[in-house]
């Protein structure tokens, strides 16, 4: 006697082996062509395992009916293999009621058909919000890695790439053809992923675990801690059409501490990360008014460091070696901080601006105190900011 399990095989073989035509395939079975296509459904859909609960009798069973009404509403075998037995005792109908209960995505909320299992704490998210998460943590101003968004463990590349990389990943995404139609898309996404992470590597000069992908461990050296982000001006844009060259993308950094300015705000902008071939504009030198060593304008962070000394590159100023003189010197409000071409001196602003009238560095304490003439050209010592001769 052939079992209900070897009848869903035997049409899904005969299915497959008539490549897809479903008239030539029922010439090699017994069946009507609705009960075929259901058998085809579900040999094609369900958990392989659980194929043989088609054949149990009492409470064990699961019916053809429930069969096709969970591969209909759950695209994922291991959701379907997870789900189930919580479900067996229950009768068909109330199966069906309960069953929209155990597909809500914990992020969204939304009862989805298609969701993936994390492979960190086996926790199921709908296929959106997954995909979400990685194209905002990719394409977002920092990059800091892509963690698991219920519990923050860094994504394993095997995970990252069965998703995005579609053609090699997951087949029953490709079956269920849950967005396939952005296939190139998330190829590139996939590019520009590790075409930063290289980039990084590069900076670090220390490779990343190539199976946990676990950033922290790639850049946990840094002293100062740094911020990375993609210059936004020069990357190119991965839409919809092939990108096949992301190696040009620009990764700059930013010390943490730059933008932690007073009420340990944040602020990130994507200008912070502008590589200097996209900052262009005129060459600005000014000289340190502790030694006069003539210095570029910075690519960033306005607070200079100068040996055992610090300067103010907007308003030319010694300032205090601490928090105060690399943070809240420049802090005049939100948005605005070491990152800003103007601080509270050149903008006058009404309160403390961490500026040292006499230094005690190794330049300054042999005249003093006193600092050095604004003029880039001359070497007079004051108090002001220009000596008698050139004011």
């Amino acid at each position: 006697m052939t079992t209900v399990t070897e009848k869903v095989l035997e049409c899904s073989y005969y299915y497959v082996l008539c490549n897809k035509n479903v008239t030539k395939a029922l010439q090699f079975v017994n069946v009507s062509r609705q009960t075929f296509s259901k058998y085809v459904f579900i040999g094609e859909n369900l958990e392989f395992t659980l194929m043989d609960l088609l054949d149990k009798k009492g409470k064990g069973k699961l019916t053809l009916g429930f069969a096709e009404y969970m591969v209909q509403n759950i695209h994922n075998p291991d959701q379907q293999l997870s789900i189930l037995p919580q479900l067996m005792k229950l009768s068909d109908k109330r199966k069906k009621e309960v069953l929209a209960d155990y597909i809500e995505c914990p992020i969204c909320c939304d009862n989805s058909k298609s969701q993936l299992k994390v492979p960190c704490c086996n926790q199921f998210i709908c296929i959106d919000c997954a995909y979400s998460h990685i194209d905002t943590v990719i394409n977002d101003i920092t990059f800091a890695g892509i963690r698991c968004p219920c519990c923050n463990v860094f994504l394993t590349r095997s995970f990252i790439s069965s998703i995005l990389n579609i053609k090699n990943g997951l087949q029953w995404i490709n079956r269920h053809k849950s967005h396939p139609h952005k296939r190139t898309y998330y190829k590139n996404l996939y590019t520009k992923l590790y075409s930063i992470i290289r980039k990084v590597e590069t900076l670090n000069d220390k490779k990343i675990n190539a199976v946990t992908l676990d950033f922290d461990q790639l850049t946990s050296s840094n002293d100062p801690k740094l911020y990375y982000g993609v210059c936004m001006g020069c990357c190119p844009r991965i839409g919809g059409i092939p990108v096949y060259n992301l190696e040009s993308i620009k990764v700059t950094t930013v010390e943490k501490q730059c933008v932690n300015a007073e009420g340990n705000l944040n602020i990130l902008k994507k200008d912070m990360f502008k590589c200097q071939v996209c900052k262009g504009g005129d060459v600005v030198f000014k000289k340190c008014p502790h030694c006069g060593t003539r210095t570029l304008k910075p690519n960033g962070c306005n607070y200079v460091v100068c040996g055992d000394h610090r300067w103010c590159f907007v308003c030319n100023e010694r300032l205090e070696l601490s928090h105060e003189g690399h943070n809240v010197h420049y802090w005049m409000g939100r948005g605005t901080g070491p990152f800003s071409d103007e601080c509270r001196q050149s903008k006058n602003y009404n309160a403390p601006k961490y500026i040292i009238n006499t230094c005690d560095c190794h330049s300054c304490s042999q005249s003093g105190g006193k600092q050095l003439c604004r003029n880039i050209d001359c070497s007079e010592r004051c108090f002001t900011q220009f000596c008698n001769k050139c004011s």
